[in-house]
C-alpha cells in the first residue's frame, strides 16, 4: 500500500498507467468527486458518481442505489476512460460485476490510521460491534458534556454502513494508491 498526501501524485500515477477503468473509493467528504473532476479535465475520464444513482434521504446508501441505472451508465461508457467514484465503492462494484484496473482509496489522516496495525490503530483487532460500541460511548460522553438533554446516540444508517464496509472490506488493502488528506 502506497500512502500519498498530495493530489499531484495521483495525477502523476494515473498519467503513467492510464487505466481504462479507475475507481475512487473512500469515506464521505474527502474529495473523491474533486479528484474525479480533475481526472476528467486532465485526461478526459468520463466520471460516474455513485451519488448520482442514489435515492436521496433514505438514511442509508448501499440498498438505495439504482443498480440498473448505474450499470447502464457504465455500459454506455465502454471504450472510454472511466472513473467511478463513491462511498462503499468496492461493495457496489462487486454487486454489479465491475472491476476497475486501478483503485484509489481516499481518507482523512485519522480514519485510515485508526484501522491499521502499523499505526497501532484503535480499531485494529477489535470486532465490529466493539468498534461501534466504542464510537457510541465516545459520542454519548461528548453529548453528556455539551448537550445533557441529548438522546443517547446509537449508530445507524449511512454512518453504520461506512463502519461495516470498512471493517469487512479494509478497502485500502485493495487500493493501488491511498490518499490521506492531512
Amino acid at each position: 500500500m502506497e500512502i500519498i498526501r498530495d493530489v499531484q501524485s495521483i495525477l502523476d500515477a494515473i498519467g503513467k498507467k492510464k487505466p481504462k477503468i479507475l475507481g475512487i473509493d473512500g469515506i464521505d467528504g474527502v474529495g473523491k468527486t474533486a479528484i474525479a473532476v480533475k481526472l476528467d479535465l486532465e485526461f478526459g475520464y468520463v466520471r460516474v458518481s455513485l451519488d448520482d444513482h442514489l435515492e436521496k434521504n433514505q438514511k442509508g446508501y448501499f440498498n438505495f442505489i439504482d443498480y440498473k441505472k448505474l450499470k447502464s451508465k457504465i455500459e454506455l461508457c465502454k471504450g472510454k476512460f472511466l472513473v467511478i467514484e463513491g462511498v462503499l465503492l468496492q461493495k457496489v462494484l462487486n454487486k454489479i460485476g465491475v472491476k476497475p484496473n486501478f483503485m484509489i482509496y481516499m481518507s482523512n489522516i485519522v480514519w485510515v490510521y485508526d484501522w491499521l496495525e502499523d499505526f497501532q490503530g484503535k480499531y485494529y483487532g477489535l470486532k465490529l460491534e466493539e468498534i461501534i460500541d466504542e464510537v457510541e460511548k465516545g459520542v454519548n460522553k461528548l453529548n453528556e458534556a455539551t448537550t445533557p438533554d441529548a438522546k443517547p446516540y446509537k449508530m445507524s444508517g449511512f454512518r453504520r454502513e461506512i463502519y461495516e464496509y470498512t471493517y469487512a472490506y479494509l478497502p485500502w488493502e485493495k487500493a493501488d494508491l491511498v490518499y490521506v488528506e492531512s
